[in-house]
């Protein structure tokens, strides 16, 4: 994760390092617990493509052990 404002349930994604990405809503994000995600967060997620924007979709959080 780029960026993401709980109070607007919107973020941005980072393609592999690769500058800013698709849009990330709170609403895609799969799992239980808390939907919010947190900047420099690691994270999995389909593309979809919408009239307005490219979107993440799917959005999983990666866990490392």
């Amino acid at each position: 994760m780029k960026w993401f404002d709980p109070q607007r349930s919107v973020g941005r994604v980072v393609l592999d390092g690769k500058g800013l990405g698709p849009v990330a809503c709170r609403s895609a994000v799969q799992g239980r617990g808390e939907r919010a995600l947190h900047a420099g967060e690691p994270v999995e997620s389909d593309l979809t493509v919408d009239a307005a924007d490219v979107c993440a979709g799917n959005i999983c959080r990666l866990r490392f052990l």
